[in-house]
């Protein structure tokens, strides 16, 4: 689980008032998991910070995850995801990187795999640090034997909107030729350009 969590008021992270841990829940109550201890603080804002916890050993199919966290003010928020747990099959290798990173210009977002022939669609997404799809690029032309990409990106929005300094995600969604699909992601630092 990997969690970006931000509200005006500080986080609750020590649990003050019964019931108000910052709580995963996986599939159902008897899998509930208190993630006070793996909140981490962002020290310039207190209403900011990030989660992360392993989980293993999960079983194959489609899986709902739901975290819940409050504020010192004991206000609560609640959000929900499904995903879906498979075995590797084929030994399917595939790493996104991107070039420079970080950059303020532009960077070449590229994907290398070693299923040739087998890819028949590509899609690149980006997202903003708070989850919003800012851009999205259809990249089924720039598939090669070995590769998907480069695709250039100057941050800008679908929009034509230049983006500010920070943090983003570039995920490139595959269909492969028997209809599975196949996904990965990337973290991209912008910082501001002074010139």
């Amino acid at each position: 689980l990997f969690a970006i969590v931000s509200d005006s008021i500080a986080i609750n992270t020590v649990g003050t008032g019964l019931g108000h841990d910052i709580m995963a829940r996986l599939d159902n109550a008897a899998n509930t998991f208190v993630l006070n201890d793996y909140f981490e603080t962002d020290y310039e804002n207190p209403g900011k910070g990030t989660i992360r916890f392993p989980f293993t050993n999960l079983d194959e199919g489609e899986h709902t995850l739901t975290l819940k966290g409050w504020n010192i003010l004991n206000f609560s928020s609640e959000a929900e995801i499904k995903f879906v747990v498979c075995s590797s099959k084929r030994g399917e290798e595939f790493v996104l990187k991107n070039y420079p990173n970080p950059f303020s210009q532009s960077t070449n977002i590229v994907l290398e795999h070693n299923q040739s022939g087998t890819i028949n669609s590509a899609t690149l997404q980006i997202f903003n640090q708070n989850g919003k799809l800012i851009l999205e690029k259809d990249a089924t032309a720039l598939i090669n034997s070995y590769t998907v990409g480069p695709i250039e990106w100057n941050p800008l929005s679908d929009s034509g909107e230049k983006l500010g300094a920070g943090i983003y995600f570039a995920r490139m969604l595959l269909t492969t030729s028997s209809d599975e699909i196949a996904t990965k992601t990337i973290k991209m630092v912008v910082f501001s350009n002074t010139k």
